[in-house]
Formats: C-alpha cells, structure tokens, sequence
C-alpha cells in the first residue's frame, strides 16, 4: 500500500472552513495515511472542529505568503516526509474533486513517472505543472533537489512571483534534475499560451478534470456559470457547495 503525506493549503478571510473545503478534505482523507491542514486564515472554534474529525493535524500561520509558503512550513513543522512513498500538497482555490479522483491517483500512483499533476500550462513560456494539486513520489522526496527547492521558499506578498519562482519553479527544477513528470490531463488541442483552468474549463472537465478554480466561477457571466455548473454536477459534484460558497449561482 502507498504511503502518502496530504498537505492542504486553506485561507478563507472569514476564518471559516466552507462545504467545498470539508468535501475536499473527505475525497483525500482515505487517499492519505496523514492528513495535514495548513491554514492562514484566522480560523474560528467551529472551523476547527469541522476539519478535527478529518485531518490529522492543523497547522495555523500568521497570513504571509501563498500555498509554497504553507506547504513548505507543513513539511518542515510534520518532519515526516521521509517516511513517505509519496507527498500529494493541494489547497482551497478550487471546487472537486469532480468524478473519481481515488481512481486517478491509484492509476498515476502507478505510471512511470516521478512526480505529477492535474494539467501542465506553457502560459509562462515554459511548461509547468498548475499547482493545485500535484504529487511528488520517492525519488524526487529523497532527493537534494527537493530539500534544496524548499530550503529556498520565502513568503512572498506578489502571487505572480509565487507562480513565475516556485510554480514554475518547481517543476523547471525536477526536471532539469531528471525526473519524469506525467500529466492526468493532456495539453489540450488549441490551449496555446493560455491558462486551460481559465480559459478551456469545460475541455478541461471532459477529459476528465477533476478541480474547477473557484476564481472562475466568481468571474464568468452567469449564462457560463449555469453550465458549468450542470457540467460540474453530471459528473456527480455537489453543486450546492458552490451555492454555499456563492448565493447568487444557479445550481
């Protein structure tokens, strides 16, 4: 059996653990032996106790930095990563898992490659993995290249120097190291230069996406959103954790 670390990376400016966020958690809770909430948001008593049944431990940080800066303070303050076959390190911008993510993640625990992620996107002139779940195997978590990578992260407050610096980073870094990367979701015919979590969502989900960003379903028209949404619950997703989370969407 794979032994596999869970970092989830949260932040909500209310303090609050929303539906999407435990639904999440759930999905991962029996892929992962340890389950670790990070959290920057000021998290209120019944926050915690919604996620105390489901994690393992929750990690509470001052709100700098972005998801590298919580996933970097979650491996250093768990200390276990070593024990691991495999690090999965997620967060809370996206509604899924949409469709069977337990199937994935067993079927790519599987592939040959050493590390992998939902979709790779070239928007920043090279390909990288985007970094709302991805999963690092044995060879990269025992390598100098990781431990090096993560010694280097810092909180930084501009969110296009966390993509360009570590985002990208990271995976330049694997795999001018050597390390095999695979894709759950191909680069798409037409994706060109473009962000595909923004700009071809429903390509997306139909080979076979699981997360849809929450960013775009505050921003599109509400003709789009409807769709989406029908999209999002034919592949069995609760669409009523989007209402939760945004009265004025159509379920």
């Amino acid at each position: 059996m794979t032994r596999r670390l869970g970092i989830y990376a949260h932040y909500d400016p209310q303090g609050q653990v929303r539906g999407f966020v435990v639904a999440h958690l759930a999905a991962l809770r029996p892929l992962c032996e340890r389950l670790v909430f990070v959290s920057t948001a000021p998290l209120t008593a019944d926050a915690r106790a919604q996620i105390a049944g489901l994690c393992d431990v929750c990690y509470q940080l001052p709100n700098v930095g972005y998801d590298f800066w919580m996933w970097r303070h979650a491996l250093y303050l768990d200390g276990r990563e070593v024990a691991y076959d495999e690090i999965l390190l997620t967060n809370s911008s996206v509604f899924g898992p949409i469709g069977d993510l337990s199937a994935t993640v067993e079927r790519m625990s599987a592939a040959p490659c050493d590390y992998w992620g939902i979709n790779e996107s070239d928007e920043l002139m090279q390909r990288c993995f985007q970094s709302y779940f991805f999963v690092f195997k044995a060879p990269v978590l025992r390598s100098l290249p990781w431990a090096n990578f993560w010694a280097r992260v810092e909180p930084l407050a501009d969110k296009w120097q966390v993509i360009k610096r570590y985002e990208l980073g990271i995976s330049t870094q694997m795999r001018a190291a050597g390390f095999r990367s695979a894709s759950q979701v191909p680069m798409l015919p037409g994706q060109g230069r473009g962000n595909p979590t923004l700009n071809l969502v429903e390509d997306m989900l139909r080979h076979g996406c699981h997360f849809v960003k929450v960013s775009v379903l505050l921003m599109v028209g509400a003709s789009r959103q409807k769709a989406l949404l029908e999209q999002m619950a034919a592949s069995g997703y609760d669409v009523s954790l989007v209402k939760e989370l945004m009265p004025g969407a159509d379920p």
